[in-house]
Parts: structure tokens; C-alpha cells; sequence
């Protein structure tokens, strides 16, 4: 099956334009009717899949090969329950990353919000058993959504991971080497990404 257009627990929707209203309450769905599917997640370089059992993600022979299609050869878990009121601020300054961003929530719900080649706000909802993976590139946030207030993820990548976030506060990208295909040649509509199957579910 490996990726897939209709992941059970993975829905979007463009968030009002009003974004002072978004970020004082980040945690409430704001949803609107501007349905996004996940066809149209994918024209943006954002892969989904499902996994049947979370709690043993490990095993998943959907996972598995996703993981050695891609080299995620490495791990770790989060526990996004309890974050300091710093580290919520943190997560939900819009940022991007030179790595993809994979993530697999084993627990709980919560909230990317991506830009849209108009610099427009889609926000994602994902919840347990879902896997997501964000382009290089993108500018984002995350919070964790007040439906469940508790999430718990695992995080893949190919080795050591490098964390660090470039804020979007005016500074120039020239210079930052994107470490695959990064999401602005997805935008532009670029045949030179990765290739990858994306299934809908029979």
C-alpha cells in the first residue's frame, strides 16, 4: 500500500484568514469549509500513510517499507502532553527545516499548519495511527490539539537528525542547502522529486 490518498485519521482545511485569531487559541480546530484532500496535500509534496497498529509501529509491514524504501533508519519517541508554555511558543513559530519532517502519532491528536503556494494556511489534523511527512522547505507550526490534549509521536529520520529551525522573520533562505527535493519545487510544479506510490484505499 505504502502511501495512500486516504488515511483514515489525516484530515485539512484552510484556516480562517484572520491568523491573530488562530494563534491567541492555536489549539481549537478553527475549521472552515475550504476542505483540502489529501490528493491536493500530496501536489504540495506532503506524503501521508496509515498504520493499523500504532502501538506496535514497529512491526507494520506498511511502515517497514516505507522506512527502507526512504532510509529511515533511525527513531525516537516524543511525548508532546506536558510542554512548557516556551516550547508550545516554539512549535507553533512558523519555521521550516532543511530535512523532511516525519512524524508517526502512536497517541492523541494534533495540529501542522503548512503554507500553500499563496502563502496561505492549510491546517492538518492528525491522529493516532497516522504518519505524515512534510517536504523540505515548508513553513509550518505544530500544536497539539485541545480535543485530546495529550499526543505522543515517534520521529523518523535517515541518521542523526539536525534540529534546527529557520524562523520565518525576514531573513533570506540564499544560501541553505535543502537536504532532498524541498517543497518550492513541488509548488512550482518540478517532475525532479523523489517518486513515491500513492494509493487510494480499495
Amino acid at each position: 500500500m505504502a502511501f495512500s490518498l486516504d488515511v483514515a485519521n489525516l484530515t485539512a482545511w484552510y484556516l480562517p484568514d484572520d491568523d491573530e485569531m488562530v494563534q491567541q487559541n492555536p489549539a481549537r480546530p478553527h475549521m472552515t469549509d475550504k476542505k483540502v484532500s489529501q490528493k491536493q496535500l500530496a501536489t504540495l509534496g506532503v506524503l501521508a500513510a496509515e498504520v493499523k497498529q500504532p502501538e506496535a509501529w514497529n512491526e507494520d509491514s506498511n511502515l517497514q517499507e516505507i522506512r527502507k524504501d526512504r532510509g529511515y533508519h533511525a527513531y525516537d519517541s516524543v511525548d508532546c502532553s506536558n510542554l512548557s508554555d516556551d516550547t508550545k511558543v516554539k512549535f507553533f513559530t512558523e519555521h521550516l527545516h532543511v530535512d523532511e519532517e516525519i512524524r508517526l502519532i502512536t497517541n492523541g491528536i494534533g495540529y501542522f499548519d503548512i503554507r500553500d503556494p499563496e502563502d496561505k494556511w492549510i491546517r492538518i489534523r492528525i491522529g493516532t495511527g497516522a504518519l505524515i511527512i512534510l517536504p523540505p522547505g515548508i513553513w509550518h507550526r505544530f500544536c497539539v490539539s485541545e480535543e485530546d490534549g495529550c499526543l505522543q509521536a515517534v520521529r523518523l529520520f535517515t541518521n542523526e537528525p539536525k534540529w534546527t529551525a529557520y524562523p520565518r522573520d525576514g531573513n533570506s533562505l540564499e544560501g541553505i542547502a535543502f537536504n532532498g527535493p524541498s517543497w518550492r519545487g513541488f509548488a512550482l510544479g518540478s517532475s525532479a522529486h523523489r517518486s513515491h506510490s500513492v494509493n487510494r484505499r480499495s
